[in-house]
């Protein structure tokens, strides 16, 4: 289970980054 939440929380940050990015261009 930990290594599940771990695995959402990853994606998670990666949409945020590519969002951002996305954003910031």
């Amino acid at each position: 289970m930990l290594t599940s939440m771990h695995k959402v929380d990853t994606l998670e940050m990666h949409c945020k980054q590519h969002l951002f990015m996305v954003i910031e261009r």
